[in-house]
């Protein structure tokens, strides 16, 4: 008896069977927990001055005539700090501008400009781009910089905003 023939190709074509997947992780989120905040401050007529606000340390420090009139109380200066949330184990990337305008928010007076932008992220100290969200998903970064505040800049409640976008990296 013989057997069936085999099906036999020539040679000239072959098959393979392969898949598509994907894996969806959690969305990425930020929020602001802490506005940054210069302070309550005054300034002379005939010199100007500025404050810097250290993200990573929260210090605060004075240049030229400007000066803290805030007592004991909420007007201490201190840095922002952003909330971030998303896949758990995940590295981040923080994207903020360089600088900023401060505009008066009622009245006239001259715009003061927000410059030196700095990040601090609480999961890679050091690092002002990248950060990674810990067992929970969770992270938080620190944002500060320096305020420049023209000699005989009127009184006034002065606001920027400072837009931060967070990616997965």
């Amino acid at each position: 008896m013989l057997a069936p023939p085999a099906l036999a190709r020539d040679g000239t074509s072959a098959s393979a069977t392969g898949s598509a997947s994907a894996a969806i992780v959690q969305p990425i989120t930020v929020r602001a927990l802490e506005d940054l905040l210069f302070g309550t401050l005054a300034i002379g007529t005939d010199a100007s001055g500025s404050i810097t606000v250290d993200p990573a340390s929260g210090s605060v420090a004075f240049l030229g005539a400007l000066r803290s009139v805030c007592g004991a109380g909420g007007c201490l200066a201190h840095p922002a700090v952003f909330g971030v949330t998303g896949e758990a184990g995940r590295r981040y990337r923080i994207d903020a501008p360089a600088s900023a305008i401060a505009n008066p928010v009622e009245g006239a007076g001259p715009a003061l400009s927000v410059v030196d932008i700095q990040i601090s992220v609480s999961s890679l100290p050091g690092n002002a781009t990248i950060g990674l969200l810990d067992s929970n998903g969770e992270d938080r970064f620190r944002l500060g910089g320096t305020l420049q505040v023209p000699a005989g800049s009127p009184a006034g409640f002065y606001r920027a905003d400072v837009e931060v976008v967070v990616t997965y990296d």
